[in-house]
């Protein structure tokens, strides 16, 4: 994660909550802002980082493989 130039200068922080599907192939798709951190610039590095993942072993329910969706935090915080 690179904290985005504008944001840490203006001193904002604030926590985007990502989501995403893991494909049945493990593939993460369909990454979006689920809730907003309150600054767009630190909301889109927060999708460009999850966007970089890497293949998931995709979720099985009862043995079947299935399609899974997920939140994640992202908290953005200056020292």
């Amino acid at each position: 994660i690179r904290y985005p130039k504008q944001s840490k200068e203006e001193g904002r922080q604030g926590t985007a909550q990502v989501s995403y599907v893991v494909e049945k192939d493990g593939k993460v798709t369909n990454v979006k802002i689920h809730r907003s951190s309150g600054a767009t610039d630190l909301d889109a590095e927060a999708v460009r980082v999850i966007s970089k993942f890497p293949d998931y072993t995709p979720g099985k329910i009862g043995g079947k493989i299935v399609r899974v969706k997920i939140v994640v935090p992202i908290k953005f915080v200056l020292q």
